[in-house]
């Protein structure tokens, strides 16, 4: 297994910045929804955290065990927006930024 030292050396200045970042939210006593959304590369006005009541008491409905702290609706090229889970964004996100070579 590598120690952090291994990873200093293979990661590249934007990778290290990004893995300070995640640390820095992770490590945090008051993370935030909006904190793991700015992680996420969201375009800028293009996701809102805030869900509309609607869609959660409906999709509570099928899913009791909906959580809202997990999802925000992203507007990226769609009028209406949509749902988006934000632990998938950010971890797609954060593989597709540490895969660059």
């Amino acid at each position: 297994m590598a120690n952090l030292s291994d990873y200093d050396k293979w990661l590249n200045d934007s990778q290290k910045e990004a893995v300070i970042k995640l640390l820095n939210v992770l490590t945090s006593k008051y993370t935030s929804k909006g904190d793991l959304m700015e992680l996420c590369n969201f375009p800028s006005g293009k996701v809102d955290s805030a869900l509309p009541i609607d869609y959660v008491r409906r999709i509570q409905e099928i899913n009791p065990e909906f959580k809202t702290h997990t999802h925000a609706m992203s507007y990226e090229g769609e009028s209406y927006g949509h749902l988006v889970n934000v632990y998938e964004r950010l971890f797609s996100e954060l593989q597709s930024k540490l895969s660059e070579r």
